[in-house]
């Protein structure tokens, strides 16, 4: 009882309270709003109109479900890259790994690949190779053999990587049926508008693995924080621990690419504004992320559809000017620290 009114649990359920805010926001919000009797009435199984029905549970949930999702999922992944490579400039659209994940959907499409792995849909499986390739392809790029990796060389390699990605996946929408070309074309902006609940369900089991092995190493990525070999002599396997947060973190990514597009900035905006609510402790920053995450995507969404309706801006449209100005300036941050 004492420790959940911690500060920092405190924290961590106003996080929670603003989460369940957007939620109920994104649920009600829209080109249409629905009545707030009427969503209570029909969430609880009671009679209401069609209309209201039909636009809540076939279009508005699956699509709050979703938003909420990955925003969670590129927000934990961020800080869990972050404080494995030590770098706040890290997060997977910055890294190439949603590059890398687009590219792995994006050869899913064009070969035609409809398959399943230990009964789930292999799409999201794809993606996790690719993202998996663009990694560690950006981390041997960056580390090369020095024993520190800078900022800049993290940087360059993840854009160079990013930037390939996405001209192979302008190179493949030549060769797609008319078709898939908006499935293509969805990989490279991102959106949660076309939310539908067999997408939820096939990539909801990487998500929940994904986030499940980030979470189980907060207390490594702290010890990292103190330097490989300090963390070493702590009794951290750096080896192993580094090939799973890769793998959790690009498996997490992999599965919002697979099923949302690529969405910039989410994995570096949320874990910095996080990290100032609940502090630097992976603990607490792994989990706070996530729901920060879910609440961040939630409310981009909400406005992006609210703000022309019945015009729609993509949510990656919106994470994308948002996180520009920001990305500048934690960039000129870490120049003057000569980092």
């Amino acid at each position: 009882m004492v420790r959940l009114l911690g500060s920092r649990w405190l924290r961590l359920w106003a996080l929670v309270g603003v989460l369940a805010v957007a939620l109920v926001l994104a649920v009600w919000a829209g080109a249409i709003r629905l009545p707030p009797g009427q969503v209570l009435d029909a969430l609880l199984g009671r009679p209401v109109p069609k209309l209201v029905t039909t636009i809540l549970w076939d279009i508005r949930l699956p699509r709050v479900v979703l938003a909420a999702q990955v925003g969670a999922c590129l927000s934990a992944a961020g800080a869990a890259f972050q404080g494995l490579l030590r770098n706040p400039m890290a997060e997977p659209y910055l890294l190439g790994v949603s590059g890398g994940a687009s590219v792995g959907g994006a050869l899913a499409l064009t070969l035609g690949l409809r398959w399943e792995f230990i009964g789930l849909d292999g799409a999201p499986l794809a993606s996790f190779v690719g993202a998996l390739a663009a990694v560690t392809l950006v981390y041997t790029l960056a580390h090369g053999s020095s024993r520190r990796l800078s900022t800049g060389a993290l940087l360059l390699a993840g854009v160079a990587v990013g930037t390939f990605c996405t001209a192979l996946i302008g190179f493949m929408q030549v060769r797609v049926p008319e078709k898939l070309l908006q499935a293509m074309v969805n990989l490279l902006s991102g959106s949660v508008a076309t939310a539908t609940w067999p997408q939820i369900a096939s990539a909801t089991p990487y998500m929940v693995v994904g986030l499940v092995i980030l979470l189980a190493f907060g207390r490594d990525l702290d010890l990292i924080l103190l330097g490989e070999e300090a963390a070493e002599q702590l009794g951290v396997p750096m080896e192993a621990t580094k090939r799973w947060i890769w793998v959790g973190a690009s498996l997490a990514t992999a599965a919002t690419v697979s099923v949302a597009g690529l969405i910039p900035f989410v994995g570096l905006i949320v874990p910095h504004i996080v990290r100032l609510v609940v502090g630097p402790g992976h603990r607490f920053l792994l989990p706070a992320s996530a729901v920060g995450g879910a609440a961040f995507l939630l409310l981009a969404d909400t406005l992006g559809r609210t703000l022309w309706a019945p015009q729609e801006i993509r949510v990656g449209v919106i994470t994308g000017l948002a996180g520009a100005p920001f990305f500048l300036w934690l960039l000129r941050q870490n120049l003057v620290r000569g980092e």
